[in-house]
């Protein structure tokens, strides 16, 4: 009886991660070549999946340049990733940073579509000219909604250092 208690013990020492000298939490933990290579597959699905409603929309919209600005920004997005040394380093603090100047970016390139061209893709679904668009949506509240949303992002990013 003993030697089962202690070999229980012994057992359970073993299948804990500290027993082995393992330090979880730390930053230090290696990734593997499968595993790197699951992240940037992922990164690469994340980038055009996100962006693909964008670049259907402009291409149904028979906006070819809009579709054409869509596409080049996937792939500066993808060279830029793969070419950063932060999307595949071991640590998930520089990763962390590398997703939060990525999605700003990512952000940044849709506002500024939508507010550079949602009047003309209302025309187009609406068939009418941009006068009538602009009558049913003025621009200047496009415009406004965006400066709102970016002062409250802001804000919250603010509020967010001050507690740190």
């Amino acid at each position: 009886m003993v030697v089962l208690c202690h070999d229980r013990r012994h057992d359970a020492r073993n299948r804990h991660p500290a027993a082995k000298g393992i330090q979880q939490g730390t930053n230090s933990q290696a990734l593997s070549p499968a595993r790197k290579r699951v992240n940037a597959l992922a990164f690469c699905m994340m980038v055009v999946g996100s962006m693909l409603w964008l670049f259907g929309l402009a291409w149904r919209m028979g906006d070819r340049m809009s579709a054409g600005i869509v596409a080049v920004t996937v792939v500066l997005m993808l060279v830029w990733g793969f070419g950063s040394r932060d999307l595949l380093r071991e640590d998930r603090v520089s990763r962390l940073r590398f997703s939060r100047v990525f999605l700003g970016s990512w952000w940044g390139v849709i506002l500024l579509l939508l507010n550079c061209r949602l009047d003309v893709w209302m025309a187009t679904v609406r068939g009418t000219d941009l006068a009538e668009a602009h009558s049913v949506l003025p621009m200047w509240t496009v415009h406004l909604g965006t400066l709102l949303l970016l002062l409250w992002a802001g804000w919250l990013m603010a509020r967010g250092k001050a507690k740190v």
